[in-house]
């Protein structure tokens, strides 16, 4: 009986008919947000991604090394360029959770007028136990806001490279810092 009773609540709820207003085919307005931990071939995939399902999007570095932050400034200007703006937010206590949804929240307030897709790069690794030696935050990330409205997570998966792919000199003389 239960369940019965929240499957009719549901398409009660979900109905077209019921809601005809909210049923309308009005365009949202998108803002992508680029979760950017490093700038590398990866997370250049996630940025590419993001500029094809909307214009307005923004690169998000949650800061746990200060020292860092410089370098990849310089990087995003170079790879990047100042079209599309990187935003840094700091945090003290090397969680990237808190300032994250706090800027979502933001966002969501700045912009009442449609949907915030936050672009989570995700690193696949060819054996499971290199997993360990990488932070794995879009797991964490992706619960966090799986409860936010208006706000849609996109997992952009990048794969580790193979063996030969690594022998070619790199194209550039600086140095990549390491994930």
């Amino acid at each position: 009986k239960r369940i019965r009773f929240h499957y009719d609540r549901l398409s009660r709820g979900l109905s077209l008919e019921l809601h005809p207003m909210e049923a309308s085919a009005t365009p949202l307005v998108n803002r992508a947000l680029v979760l950017v931990p490093t700038l590398n071939l990866g997370i250049m995939q996630a940025i590419a991604y993001a500029r094809t399902i909307c214009g307005d999007v923004t690169g998000l570095h949650i800061e746990v090394s200060a020292a860092a932050t410089p370098i990849l400034k310089e990087r995003w200007h170079r790879y990047v360029g100042p079209a599309m703006p990187l935003v840094v937010l700091p945090s003290p206590y090397r969680s990237m959770i808190a300032p994250l949804l706090a800027y979502v929240q933001e966002m969501l307030r700045t912009y009442p007028d449609g949907l915030i897709t936050v672009v989570v790069p995700e690193l696949v690794v060819k054996r499971w136990w290199h997993g360990f030696l990488h932070r794995n935050d879009g797991l964490f990330i992706k619960w966090y806001l799986l409860n936010q409205p208006r706000v849609v997570v996109a997992n952009v998966r990048y794969f580790e490279p193979s063996e030969s792919s690594m022998d070619r000199p790199f194209a550039s003389n600086i140095d990549m810092p390491t994930i």
